[in-house]
């Protein structure tokens, strides 16, 4: 007799990852480092890896003593994931309740809702507008409802949507003054500067989740961290895996953090890929919304036009996201930011496609 699964669970819809063949294309979909590190960085490295890290059990506190002082926080306030998204789950295990509403803004990060469904909580999407905001006095209705979280990405994506300063201080506080866990998801820092790292010791619900996917760009080790109070830190070990980091990866993110030129390097390079492609969509009188991240979006006149955008590119070996249902970006393509050459090629064929669709104004 086949066994039954949490009902609950059924219920859930996950989409396939997909990743086959994927290396014959220029990936711009994901939000990953498209082009590699340079030979001589990439050597320097793996350098530091010895045979002893492939046979034993990983020794990260080198790791958080790194982290510790690039954040200037104490190590007790750090732990290490695998990947961000580990951060979130072990949140959702040890804070969603079931049947008690969680809130987050829709669109985001897929895995944020699929967490909560997991842990059977109700979860309360609120919907950008179409200007890709919502109001800080709408967050603060949702809490009305006596939800055990707050999920909020800051900058968040697709939308690229950013909290500004005095409106987080308002959401620390009242989620404070409730006993509601608030967490911000900050897998773009420091492309967006901003953090709510700054406030963990002035409220204890407050708790940070980071990446090294992004602008480490090593999406491929899987690797996060936590950043919380003490007590927060504790009660996460609590529901956390066995060795969950690996050290290829502990090793490679300390090597990021004591050579900061290499993200720098990363960072300017996007920038200038930002500043071509914007010069490209203002000449096309197409949107350009901000998006403080390693991706843009480009908003065509229609989804229609959007997703034939994408189609015409896919064709040409160019992947991007389009297709989005929330109106907020569905009539926008999301395309990872990489070097100028592969943003130039990228333009290259949009210019072609809208020639053909689109005539000059």
């Amino acid at each position: 007799m086949t066994p039954k699964p949490n009902p609950h669970v059924l219920k859930i819809n996950r989409a396939p990852q997909g990743m086959e063949g994927r290396n014959a294309n220029i990936c711009l979909d994901r939000n990953e480092r498209y082009t590699p590190f340079d030979e001589s960085i990439f050597n320097r490295m793996v350098s530091r890896l010895t045979p002893h890290d492939f046979c034993s059990y990983p020794d990260t506190s080198p790791l958080l003593h790194a982290l510790a002082k690039t954040n200037k926080i104490d190590r007790d306030c750090i732990y290490l994931t695998n990947g961000s998204d580990s951060a979130l789950r072990l949140l959702f295990q040890a804070y969603a309740q079931k049947d008690r509403e969680l809130v987050c803004r829709n669109p985001t990060y897929a895995m944020t809702s699929i967490y909560g469904e997991i842990a059977n909580a109700k979860v309360r999407s609120i919907e950008y507008d179409e200007n890709r905001k919502v109001s800080l006095a709408t967050l603060l209705e949702a809490l009305e409802n006596d939800p055990t979280m707050m999920v909020l990405a800051n900058p968040d994506q697709p939308t690229g949507a950013t909290i500004e300063e005095d409106d987080l201080l308002a959401l620390c506080k009242a989620t404070n003054e409730k006993g509601v866990l608030l967490v911000i998801d900050e897998a773009y820092y420091p492309f967006h500067p901003l953090s709510a790292a700054n406030y963990i010791h002035q409220f204890d619900n407050l708790a940070v989740t980071r990446t090294f996917s992004k602008w480490g760009g090593l999406a491929g080790l899987r690797l996060g961290y936590l950043l919380s109070n003490p007590q927060i830190i504790n009660t996460v070990q609590k529901v956390r895996g066995s060795h969950e980091v690996n050290s290829v990866a502990a090793k490679m993110a300390q090597y990021i953090l004591e050579h900061p030129e290499v993200t720098d390097e990363y960072v300017s390079t996007i920038e200038a890929s930002r500043a071509k492609l914007r010069e490209f969509a203002q000449s096309r009188n197409l949107g350009f919304p901000s998006c403080p991240a390693n991706f843009q979006l480009v908003e065509f006149e229609s989804q229609d036009q959007a997703i034939a955008a994408a189609n015409a590119l896919e064709e040409e070996n160019i992947l991007v996201r389009s297709g989005f249902k929330e109106t907020s970006v569905a009539k926008c393509i999301r395309i990872t930011l990489d070097t100028e050459d592969i943003i130039g090629k990228l333009i290259d064929i949009l210019v072609r496609f809208l020639t053909k669709h689109q005539p000059m104004h």
